[in-house]
């Protein structure tokens, strides 16, 4: 139910595999109501157990097989930018950050502001953060760079070999 966390460096994001899963139990229809029993405790039967177990290897034997089996992403780059950062930075990343176009990076901190003002406290370098991580979850590049008193950042797309 949780994002794995992480440094999310190159080795970082080389080691995991993040996908969805649709919600299924709740607080109303717990696994205890389907399966009779909870998982993993002390109570839990040595037959689930070796269940689990056989399961479990079977898995990997799947994986050696035939490798990891890439499922398409549906919501998570959006939703880990919303859970990350805020809902309204999502929002606003959206509709006012384009690719492969220099930005004036004082105006969209500016208009963001305008836009959300309970955000009013946001500095530049939070700001800053936010849009790499808004760009690293829709797998561009961000880059930034200052000019004569001027700040401008880009979003920047990667081509089929991952370079920009």
């Amino acid at each position: 139910n949780h994002y794995v966390k992480g440094d999310g460096g190159d080795s970082d994001r080389a080691r995991r595999y993040e996908f969805e899963i649709s919600n299924y139990f709740s607080n109303d229809f717990i696994p205890e109501m389907e399966f009779g029993n909870r998982f993993f405790d002390n109570s839990w039967p040595e037959e689930e157990w070796n269940q689990f177990f056989s399961f479990m290897f079977s898995c990997v034997q799947e994986y050696f097989r035939y490798g990891l089996i890439e499922v398409p992403t549906l919501n998570l780059p959006a939703n880990k930018v919303a859970d990350i950062t805020c809902p309204e930075f999502l929002e606003f990343g959206e509709a006012y950050f384009t690719t492969d176009t220099k930005l004036d990076k004082r105006q969209l901190h500016s208009e963001f502001i305008g836009l959300y003002p309970k955000w009013k406290d946001l500095t530049t370098n939070q700001f800053t953060r936010w849009s790499n991580i808004y760009a690293q979850q829709w797998d561009y590049t961000y880059a930034d760079k200052s000019s004569g008193g001027n700040f401008y950042c880009w979003f920047n797309t990667k081509n089929e070999d991952g370079n920009e």
